[in-house]
């Protein structure tokens, strides 16, 4: 998020702005520009797009290392955020245990049924069973590019990250399936069955 005009705003309405943006997406990076003066880096990094070209803009892509100031008091495997400010909800999700694949995607399916138009962004950085690298995952509404990885895990910590924003998002909903998704078993391969 690229915050602009800093200098016409006092301290206090610039801090209520920033906790509007906390609750939209507290792991977003940000940037401050005063007279539009910002470095075209920050505009045209590839990386902020595309975190897979490299490892070390994984964190801030994601958002930090795991230890921001949000992380309070939910519990280990869940922390969201929906707001009064605007029908705009953000949810975050920080799981330690590894996700199956099937389920997974089963869960960013459901998503896609769920919201339509209405799920506007998608990213995780996944810790999939059997899998030793950080496996990349965005979506934009029903368009999901395809899975890549990173060499590095966020902070070295093995976990998965998870941020979905969207409108009139139902936090609880969320939440629901994508424990779902934790216990469902994964698909194995019989090769009697001859498919998955």
């Amino acid at each position: 998020m690229i915050l602009n005009k800093r200098d016409l705003v006092s301290d206090e309405e610039y801090e209520a702005g920033i906790e509007v943006l906390d609750d939209l997406n507290p792991l977003a990076p940000r940037e401050v520009a005063e007279y539009g003066r910002i470095g075209v880096e920050r505009l045209l990094d590839i990386d902020l797009f595309e975190p897979k070209l490299r490892d070390d803009v994984v964190p801030d892509w994601i958002g930090g290392d795991g230890d921001n100031e949000h992380d309070h008091g939910h519990s280990p495997h869940e922390h969201a955020h929906d707001h009064a400010h605007s029908d705009i909800v953000s949810v975050s999700i920080v799981e330690e245990r590894p996700l199956h694949w099937e389920p997974f995607v089963a869960f960013l399916q459901g998503l896609v049924d769920s919201y339509g138009d209405d799920l506007f962004r998608v990213k995780a950085i996944v810790q999939i069973d059997a899998v030793e690298l950080p496996v990349i995952i965005q979506g934009v509404q029903a368009v999901f590019s395809p899975p890549s990885h990173t060499d590095v895990w966020p902070g070295g910590k093995r976990q998965t990250r998870l941020v979905v924003i969207g409108r009139r998002l139902s936090k609880e909903d969320i939440l629901a399936a994508f424990e779902t998704s934790l216990d469902r078993p994964a698909a194995t391969f019989d090769p009697r069955w001859g498919a998955v």
